[in-house]
């Protein structure tokens, strides 16, 4: 694999934590041990999905990224903007 593929994958695993992050926050688990605020989880997830859209707009602006990566790379730069959007429209209900 090149690093481009590593990039695509860490990409890729990235939106599934984000993803897996953002429904914890909204399923509160019923145990009753300690367990993280939803105003913590949601600023985990910001900064992760706002540190993630400038790294997938820095690679698109690499020229030696194809046309096919950077499709795939579009995807996930709109989902996570979406994302974003989203979890920035809660945090401030939350606040």
């Amino acid at each position: 694999m090149n690093y481009r593929e590593y990039l695509i994958i860490a990409a890729s695993i990235g939106m599934i934590i984000a993803n897996l992050v953002y429904i914890y926050s909204i399923i509160k688990p019923t145990h009753k041990k300690k367990r993280i605020e939803q105003y913590k989880l949601m600023n985990y997830a910001s900064n992760f999905l706002e540190h993630e859209i400038i790294y997938i707009q820095l690679l698109m602006d690499d020229k030696e990224i194809r046309e096919a990566d950077k499709k795939l790379l579009s995807r996930f730069l709109e989902e996570y903007q979406k994302d974003f959007k989203e979890i920035q429209r809660e945090a401030e209900e939350v606040n």
